[in-house]
């Protein structure tokens, strides 16, 4: 390769996790735009139980083409792990091939997820006083949350009326992967 490669920065629901929801959504970040003609059937395969879907790819933290949806076309079966495969045959918009090829798992539960995800705790707390300019904020949400979705109109950082510039990041907190804002 003669620049960066791309590779995959994340994915909804993560591995492994089990008593996902019926109606979820496979979601694959990456870390560079991708070529969107090399993302096919045969690059991001759901083989083992697989199922018809939708692919989308949209915006994501890393610019345009960085983030690939999966949408099922009906209910996922209850109680079976579904596999997804990412091939090497993708391509950043640059033309560098995925930097390895990456697979994953998940398994359904016996309903589908109809709880949105809520605060659990924050970091500073709330009405903190004598809190230093540098400090990090930390949001606890019960349940991972697509990390597309975190952005500066929905997670703000205001004083009085005034939104204050800083970086948002989804990571792994209290309930797992992309819980901790």
């Amino acid at each position: 390769a003669t620049k960066p490669q791309p590779r995959v920065a994340y994915i909804v629901p993560e591995n492994g996790l089990g008593g996902v929801g019926r109606n979820t959504k496979v979601i694959i970040g990456f870390t560079q735009p991708l070529d969107p003609t090399t993302v096919t059937t045969n690059t991001v395969q759901t083989p083992y139980n697989g199922y018809a879907s939708t692919r989308t790819l949209g915006d994501g933290p890393a610019g345009p083409n960085t983030v690939l949806t999966i949408t099922p076309t009906a209910l996922l079966g209850a109680n079976q792990t579904y596999y997804t495969y990412v091939y090497t045959g993708i391509k950043s918009a640059d033309g560098q091939t995925l930097l390895d090829n990456y697979y994953f798992s998940f398994s359904t539960g016996a309903d589908s997820d109809t709880t949105a995800p809520t605060i659990t705790d924050i970091t500073p707390p709330n009405s903190a006083t004598g809190v230093g300019l540098n400090q990090v904020i930390n949001i606890y949400v019960s349940e991972p949350v697509n990390p597309t979705t975190v952005t500066a109109s929905c997670v703000q950082l205001l004083q009085g009326c005034t939104p204050v510039a800083g970086r948002r990041q989804v990571t792994t907190g209290k309930a797992g992967p992309n819980s901790l804002i």
